[in-house]
This record gives C-alpha cells, structure tokens and sequence, in this order.
C-alpha cells in the first residue's frame, strides 16, 4: 500500500511536503520478492569492491517510490542515517536508485547526486548506486509518473 513518506523530526515521524513529497511501499525479502534482492545485491557487491566499504549487507525493506506530478525530494539530503531504526547499531554505507518508468514516461523527477555534475538521467532498468553520505535530492516530475525501487547497503559504523 502507497503512504506519504515521512520525516524524523524532534516530534516524531511527520509528513512535511515542503522538503519530501513521495509516495513509497515496504517490501520485505520474501519468496515473492527474494529476486530483486538477488539482483540488488549484485550490484551493491560490486560497488563494494569499488568503494571498499565494510557491509553487511541489506538490512531493510525495499522502498517502491511513486512520483506523481510534483513531487519530489527537493531538499539535499543524506541516507546514512534517514529513515533508519535507532536501535541498529548498522549505518547505511551504499545507497542504490533503479529506475522503473521507460524515458519519456514522466519529465523532471531526475536525480541529483552532489558534485557528480548534471543530474543523471536514468534509463529504464539502471541502477545508481552511490554513497549513502553524498548528498543529493530529486527535482520535481512536472509531467507524468516516476516509479523507482531503492534499498541500502549497511554496515558497521565508519571508523
């Protein structure tokens, strides 16, 4: 089920549109989704190697966002700690986009990693991986609907 995707505020979790307009569905490795896994976490491994980062592996449901028109993630923002339990004692290490929508399907809605130049303009079918501490956000989809799966790769804490 689609739910407004929500922030960590001193208050609680909370809806704030302003910064984070997204829809998203939790799915947690099962028979069912078992493959995406799989094939998520070959990719993850081999950027592993490229980074070199100490993981563990993924350690959370695989988020389905919905980007309908207008929404966003507009703020710059970091996945090494967002959205993560406070009792995992794991950071986020790797972070991974996989562009579901076939080009021209929607228009905006591209990713912006920080200091890695233009916004990257997927393909259906790509992944971006990156590292969970770069910043970076997603600019608005002015027309039609982006679909994305996205997961991380977590780790003990960065020494």
């Amino acid at each position: 089920m689609l739910q407004n995707m929500t922030v960590k505020t001193k208050r609680g979790y909370r809806v704030n549109k302003n910064s984070l307009d997204v829809l998203v569905s939790y799915h947690r490795r099962s028979k069912k989704t078992g493959w995406i896994y799989d094939r998520m976490d070959e990719f993850f491994f081999r950027a592993v190697r490229r980074f070199r980062f100490d993981v563990k592996g993924t350690t959370e449901p695989l988020k389905y966002l919905v980007y309908n028109k207008g929404q966003h993630i507009n703020r710059w923002h970091t996945d090494s700690r967002l959205y993560e339990p406070a009792a995992s004692k794991l950071t986020r290490k790797l972070s991974m986009s996989i562009e579901l929508s076939p080009r021209g399907s929607f228009e905006g809605g591209k990713l912006e990693v920080f200091q890695s130049g233009p916004p990257l303009n997927a393909r259906q079918g790509w992944a971006v991986v990156f590292p969970s501490h770069v910043p970076h956000r997603l600019i608005p989809v002015t027309q039609g609907v982006r679909h994305v799966l996205v997961n991380f790769f977590s780790g003990p804490p960065f020494r």
